[in-house]
């Protein structure tokens, strides 16, 4: 949280979230809902940049359907669809 809170509010700063798209079991780490008392450690509004093998993209000043969208795009093909398919049932 610091690191991400401190280039946010730095000039010039870049908070940067960098993470592959899925976890060694193929669990994909881009998802459309937290489990159940899952921690978070930064807020979103502190989150600029996401970064997965797939590229990466800047979510600063997007509502919660644009943060949606973009990070989709940073998932793992396999895990797409279902991305797509939480998304369009939370926001179409």
């Amino acid at each position: 949280m610091d690191f991400i809170r401190g280039a946010s509010l730095s000039k010039g700063g870049k908070p940067i979230i960098a993470l592959p798209s899925i976890t060694s079991k193929g669990i994909s780490r881009i998802v459309p809902t937290l489990k159940n008392g899952a921690g978070v450690v930064t807020t979103r509004g502190h989150i600029h940049w996401v970064v997965t093998e797939f590229g990466s993209v800047n979510l600063f000043g997007k509502n919660l359907e644009q943060r949606a969208f973009e990070l989709i795009k940073l998932a793992h093909p396999m895990h797409k669809e279902d991305l797509e398919r939480a998304y369009y049932e939370r926001f179409k």
